[in-house]
């Protein structure tokens, strides 16, 4: 660490134009980047945080969506099925009325066979 606070001590006085390297001390550029890497990863810590919420809101948000799409669905899918219920008893009751008159019809027909002709 103490070789890498030297090289970047020595790069950042060149790049300022500093020509001393006294200028600073070795300790406080080890400061400075002990500072520099926390507040990196305080940085890090409070993006990963932001994200979390950001997708713990995002998952709500489909979970309310698909819980509507299922209530929909559920909605069309009863209404479809009392909508067939009743064409059901429609064509069943037509059917028991066509029942009941061929009936009387054929009840009809054997009285008029059983008339003696006159």
């Amino acid at each position: 660490m103490r070789n890498h606070a030297k090289k970047l001590l020595i790069l950042l006085t060149m790049g300022l134009g500093i020509v001393s390297t006294n200028s600073f001390a070795e300790a406080d550029v080890v400061k400075l980047i002990a500072q520099e890497h926390g507040q990196t990863a305080l940085l890090l810590q409070r993006i990963q945080e932001t994200q979390a919420k950001q997708m713990k809101d995002l998952n709500a948000k489909i979970q309310i969506q698909l819980k509507q799409i299922k209530d929909d669905s559920d909605k069309a899918i009863k209404t479809v099925n009392d909508q067939s219920q009743a064409q059901l008893k429609k064509v069943n009751d037509d059917l028991m009325a066509k029942i009941k008159q061929v009936q009387a019809d054929c009840v009809k027909a054997s009285a008029a066979n059983a008339k003696p002709n006159a």
